[in-house]
């Protein structure tokens, strides 16, 4: 794996463990999220549709160069919940994949055992230099964000909903597939069967937060690798970690899918930051794991 595709998006590491389906919605909600740092102002007037046609597509290239980043990681806490399991983590993110320390399990610190066991995986990856493979996903990545500002109609929100969690003047945006859309691959395709809002800083074009909601089945391979069902839902938000970059939030899925034609089941997960700190470097993987065993 690369380094700039292994710190896609801050969460290269969680995307592999996801199925097929969540990953590839993940990537069309991450396409389009990125932080402005201005004060809070009220909204502005309803701008004309080329102006918002021309936010999104500047807020599209700005994620685009920041997808394949090279020049900067950052180091973070990342608590995963799932269905499965319940887990806090120290990531680190460097130039050969991202590095994690598992710090609890299930709201509990982990036993002697567990700790000798993260230490001698931490030792092995660092000692062999072998770590995640490629992940096949990537390449969908640049496929949706392209689309995205032909693919979808934007629409002004009335009254314009601020988040309180956002100190910056926000701009609110619904989305909904446009008619007319030829998709060029099968990955833009999927893009017919979601809608959404979006909050932007109308001044810089960053994009804060997104919201997608799956309104019809969405196949991968014609069904045969996996199916994602109407109704399901995806929430991505990011905050700055310096002047330039960002890292996420959140991340929450709500989804019902069925994978390699098996059975179907609900997924749900929620995934929490905190302790987000930009690297002054990007390091080595070697590097990486020296800061997680505190070396």
């Amino acid at each position: 794996m690369t380094g700039s595709s292994a710190r896609q998006y801050g969460y290269a590491a969680f995307m592999r463990r996801t199925g097929a389906a969540s990953r590839m919605l993940l990537r069309v909600s991450a396409a389009l999220v990125c932080v402005s740092r201005a004060p809070a102002q009220a909204p502005q007037a309803e701008p004309s549709a080329s102006t918002i046609t021309a936010w999104v597509s500047d807020a599209v290239q700005a994620q685009e160069e920041d997808l394949h980043r090279q020049q900067w990681a950052v180091r973070y806490r990342v608590h995963r919940v799932d269905g499965k399991q319940d887990t806090l983590r120290d990531l680190v993110e460097t130039g050969g994949g991202n590095v994690a320390r598992t710090l609890q399990r299930n709201g509990r610190p982990l036993t002697p055992e567990e700790q000798a066991a993260e230490t001698q995986r931490l030792q092995d990856i660092a000692r062999t230099g072998l770590h995640h493979g490629a992940d096949p996903f990537e390449r969908y990545g640049d496929d949706l964000i392209r689309a995205m500002p032909t693919a979808m109609n934007y629409t002004w929100v009335p009254n314009q909903p601020q988040l309180p969690q956002f100190s910056t003047e926000q701009a609110v945006l619904d989305f909904s597939p446009r008619t007319g859309f030829r998709p060029a691959s099968a990955t833009q395709s999927m893009l017919k069967g979601l809608t959404g809002r979006l909050w932007l800083d109308p001044r810089t074009h960053h994009l804060l937060r997104i919201e997608v909601n799956v309104q019809q089945d969405l196949d991968l391979a014609f069904g045969l690798l996996a199916r994602v069902y109407k109704g399901g839902r995806i929430v991505y938000e990011q905050v700055p970690v310096d002047d330039r970059h960002d890292v996420y939030r959140t991340i929450q899925v709500d989804v019902r899918l069925r994978e390699l034609m098996v059975k179907t089941t609900p997924y749900h997960l929620v995934l929490e930051t905190t302790e987000r700190t930009p690297l002054p470097r990007v390091p080595s993987l070697q590097e990486g794991v020296a800061m997680l065993l505190g070396r």
